[in-house]
């Protein structure tokens, strides 16, 4: 069913009237017709589906070849985001949308895939049909009222008022072609509501955050960046969850991996090692599930000789955290999901910032490529007049700043770290084609090569 948003006819006509460039730029391209996404587009570049109407009005002028604007809707039948249509350019809002023979998504040259803050949700579902890292938007009248008039940036979404009725689903949505008032954005907060086949609920993304590997991050407000260091630092903390994680980073040839990690939850310590993958809980080696009075913990183990170990804790509130050991290679990886408060601090930042700060709180402005991320990985450091987690003290210990040297590797763990073969980038590039994501996919190549093994390819981090 195709559900459409009538764009008013003033703005539609200086469309129009504007004039039409058929020369695309650079950074545009068009994907094949029949595609939902922009693989393959672009030899050697990172090309993402155009997710924001703003940028589709821009697009316009160099697609649209004389055609023109089409009014927003939200088709199933054509895929998400900003497509060519013959001649005509148009934003569809359906997350769901599917693969059209006659139409052609259009391309942007980007870095990295980014998400839009704000998203709709199919007609008649909620959040989760929007992705799985997007959420309801919080249930606050002026809130709801302030993402719909300014959110969904190039549309003409606009918040009508609050609407008390049980027809509508409870929260935040916009209405699609409803017959009481067409085409206008509603809030509803009732007790009790029902799924609408008109209305699409607002959500908010939330992205995953990852650590692990070379290692790599990928923070909670969605930048990807590499820090290869020794030393002892702060992932994540937050005040108001009683949640602190500081993970240990040891150095290895010209690369470096988490080597040991402690999560602190109110006074409950969970350590994890990556050369065994066991949780040790409170001193105490914990072989079943674990269920405490603010989380919950369950173990599962993946492979043949059940060399991949997964610890999922679960905070509650849709928050986990996933510690991982994969047991080849001696290596541990986080996985954390959920909406965390606003204190949230650390190297895998805080989704409500829009970039890397510092520990002082200075945002800094470098590329996420540049050798500066040492400067960012070094604020995070364990400072001396911090709590320590692990039982150990292991050098460097702040006020010493962090190793970039490679580290004596202790026993049985150097013999089992040694071996290594070289690997081609093309040997590399075709293990790690297995994935989609563009950073992830560098990512695993880097690896893939740093440690001399096709098989780590395979391990779910870069999926």
């Amino acid at each position: 069913m195709l559900i459409k948003f009538l764009r008013p006819s003033s703005l539609l006509g200086t469309l129009m009237a504007s004039q039409i460039i058929v020369t695309k730029a650079n950074d545009l391209q068009l994907a094949a017709a029949g595609e939902i996404d922009c693989t393959g587009v672009g030899a050697g570049d990172d090309y993402f589906v155009i997710k924001r109407e703003d940028h589709c009005l821009e697009a316009f002028a160099e697609f649209g070849g004389g055609g023109a604007y089409l009014d927003a809707y939200q088709d199933p039948d054509k895929p998400y985001g900003c497509n060519l249509e013959g001649a005509d350019v148009g934003f569809n809002y359906e997350p769901q949308g599917a693969g059209d023979g006659a139409v052609q998504p259009i391309c942007r040259e980007a870095a990295t895939e980014v998400f839009p803050t704000y998203k709709l949700g199919s007609p008649g579902a909620d959040c989760s049909s929007a992705g799985p890292t997007y959420i309801p938007i919080p249930d606050v009248l002026a809130t709801c009222q302030n993402i719909i008039d300014t959110g969904f940036k190039g549309s003409s979404f606009s918040f009508v008022r609050s609407c008390d009725v049980a027809q509508y689903p409870e929260g935040c949505y916009f209405l699609w072609d409803d017959a009481l008032l067409p085409d206008a954005g509603f809030y509803g907060n009732m007790t009790s509501g029902s799924a609408n086949p008109a209305a699409a609920s607002v959500c908010k993304y939330i992205p995953g955050s990852n650590a692990g590997g070379d290692p790599h991050f990928h923070t909670l407000s969605n930048i990807f960046f590499s820090w290869q260091a020794e030393c002892d630092s702060k992932l994540m903390e937050s005040k108001s969850d009683n949640l602190l994680i500081n993970v240990r980073t040891t150095r290895k040839r010209s690369y470096s991996y988490i080597e040991e990690a402690v999560v602190k939850i109110g006074d409950d310590l969970l350590e994890f090692d990556a050369f065994d993958g066991k949780l040790i809980r409170n001193g105490k080696h914990e072989t079943d599930d674990v269920v405490a009075d603010l989380y919950n913990i369950t173990t599962t183990y993946f492979g043949s000789h059940k060399l991949i170990v997964y610890h999922h804790i679960h905070l509650g509130d849709n928050k986990e955290i996933e510690v991982k050991c994969n047991n080849r290679f001696h290596m541990l990886f986080f996985n954390i999901t959920g909406d965390f408060p606003e204190d949230t601090t650390g190297l895998l930042g805080n989704h409500r910032r829009d970039g890397l700060y510092s520990r002082n709180g200075t945002k800094l402005e470098f590329s996420p490529n540049s050798t500066d991320m040492d400067e960012y990985g070094e604020s995070w450091q364990v400072l001396e007049t911090e709590e320590k987690l692990f039982k150990v003290n292991r050098v460097p210990q702040h006020p010493t700043k962090c190793s970039y040297e490679s580290s004596t590797l202790r026993g049985s763990r150097r013999k089992l770290m040694e071996t290594r073969r070289e690997i081609s980038h093309e040997e590399a590039a075709e293990a790690c084609s297995i994935h989609h994501n563009k950073a992830m996919i560098r990512f695993c190549i880097q690896d893939v090569i740093a440690v001399g093994d096709v098989r780590l390819a395979s391990d779910s981090f870069y999926y």
